[in-house]
């Protein structure tokens, strides 16, 4: 009886594995390769939002404001320090009064959010978001 237990958590680690590994998607960018997850919207089309997506969260649109470059115009990021960017995660929000969240100097990072279609026609939509500025 253990025996097969031991076995059914294995294929179960497996198959888990797989699924996951199938939910990623990796682009070449000029600073070097991000890999993102694709994500289900659902298929409500009264919805802004629907259908598939690839995702990609915390990517750096330029150097860390930190250390020398704090207070300095945001300076060009030419190549990111891994080879491969995993951009599947959040990364801290910048300081701010009651944040109430991880924050971190270093915070200048972009969420992408790219829809996967076929030959459908789809909305342009952007969406910039001022963390506090009125």
């Amino acid at each position: 009886m253990l025996r097969w237990f031991v076995v059914l958590l294995i294929c179960s680690v497996i198959a888990a594995q797989q699924q996951q590994s199938s939910n990623y998607v990796t682009v070449n960018c000029s600073q070097g390769p991000v890999q993102g997850r694709q994500v289900d919207l659902g298929n409500d089309n009264s919805q802004l939002y629907s259908g598939q997506a690839n995702v990609y969260t915390g990517i750096p649109y330029c150097q860390p404001p930190v250390d020398n470059l704090r207070f300095q115009p945001p300076q060009p990021l030419t190549t990111f320090n891994t080879s491969l960017l995993n951009a599947t995660y959040f990364r801290p929000k910048c300081p701010q009064l009651n944040a109430g969240a991880p924050t971190n100097e270093d915070c200048l990072y972009l969420n992408i959010y790219t829809p996967q279609v076929s030959n459908q026609s789809v909305r342009d939509y952007t969406q910039v978001e001022c963390g506090g500025c009125i």
